[in-house]
């Protein structure tokens, strides 16, 4: 159950133990592209909503079906945090591929780092108990 339509972008740093070290070691290896005061946008995946419901199916090898809901219902589904993720979500669903930007900004990227080695969503998934999820 989602808050938002299934085109929905989400950018996903995939596995935080591995890839944030990345990250940090691609930014101390080019200050060039970094310093002074650049933004990076840490991201494995971005993926959208509809095909995340996808990837969990097929991961699980469970049929998983995407349901939109409203931000009420989200927010009754995950009483403490639903309404905060609810409307983060429907900032990245009215923004889209802009949701990580800034006018005027180019965010320094995995690429422009030369970053290799992510591990990204799926492989995530594939290493995660279903059991617990679904």
């Amino acid at each position: 159950m989602w808050p938002v339509a299934p085109d929905t972008p989400v950018t996903t740093i995939g596995s935080p133990h591995v890839n944030v070290g990345l990250y940090v070691e691609g930014i101390l290896k080019n200050p060039g592209l970094t310093l002074p005061a650049k933004y990076v946008l840490g991201e494995s995946d971005t993926i959208t909503t509809g095909h995340l419901v996808k990837l969990l199916a097929e991961v699980s090898k469970k049929p998983i079906e995407y349901l939109q809901v409203t931000e009420a219902d989200y927010e009754r589904l995950w009483p403490m945090w639903g309404l905060e993720v609810a409307v983060q979500m429907k900032a990245w669903e009215v923004a889209k591929e802009r949701s990580w930007s800034k006018a005027g900004v180019k965010a320094v990227t995995k690429e422009d780092l030369k970053i290799e080695g992510l591990v990204g969503l799926r492989e995530v998934l594939e290493g995660a108990d279903m059991s617990i999820v679904l």
